[in-house]
């Protein structure tokens, strides 16, 4: 889908006039691209290895933090359940 935008794109470049801009645009997007699937992989690893680090760790006391101050002491299971709708 994105390859026939961009074809469409490179057309339409040959027909008008583009601006450095334009140019700086696309090559971002194209950048940016393989570095969202890089990290939407990473994160796909973090939150498979995330239930057995709550099955090792999830009765280990932890202190909450707000800004400049602790908060109530949590558990890390309980944490980590809510974060992921459990």
């Amino acid at each position: 889908m994105f390859a026939s935008r961009f074809d469409r794109f490179l057309a339409m470049a040959e027909m008008t006039e583009v601006t450095s801009q334009d140019v700086i645009d696309t090559a971002m997007v194209l950048a940016t691209r393989g570095a969202v699937a890089l990290i939407d992989a990473r994160l796909a690893d973090l939150t498979s290895a995330l239930p057995k680090l709550v099955v090792e760790h999830g009765d280990a006391p932890m202190l909450g933090r707000t800004p400049m101050q602790p908060a109530s002491v949590a558990f890390a299971r309980s944490v980590a359940l809510r974060g992921f709708g459990g």
